[in-house]
């Protein structure tokens, strides 16, 4: 049950909808915002680490890597948004989801050996 639906069941009339609403913005704008800064800050603090580049150029990257982003869902539209939400159910993170990954890549390395598989003795 999500916090509005729970606001709907425990509350009724103008000061729910009033509830509401004051809790969608709350959560849309400030909330939103600073966990997309913190994010973006990690990701700067990341490529300096990872690709030993200054400050600048990382933001720089990650300005153009949310632009490239927004363009393509941008002209995406509803269905680029229906293709990512399916390609995330299918590719979530639980342990159920590891185990059939790897049983889907043993299976595909077994019947279709790779050139280093060929060379590991005891094959």
């Amino acid at each position: 049950m999500t916090g509005i639906e729970f606001s709907e069941i425990r509350y009724s009339g103008k000061p729910a909808a009033f509830l509401r609403g004051f809790r969608a913005l709350y959560f849309g704008i400030p909330i939103n915002c600073i966990v997309l800064g913190w994010v973006n800050l990690e990701m700067v603090k990341i490529l300096m680490l990872v690709l030993i580049i200054d400050k600048f150029t990382a933001i720089v990257v990650v300005l153009f890597t949310i632009g490239i982003t927004s363009w393509i869902f941008t002209l995406a539209g509803l269905w680029g948004v229906l293709v990512t939400d399916a390609v995330q159910l299918f590719h979530q993170n639980d342990d159920g989801d590891r185990s059939r990954r790897l049983r889907g890549a043993v299976y595909v390395h077994h019947r279709h050996p790779t050139q280093l598989g060929r060379q590991l003795p005891g094959e």
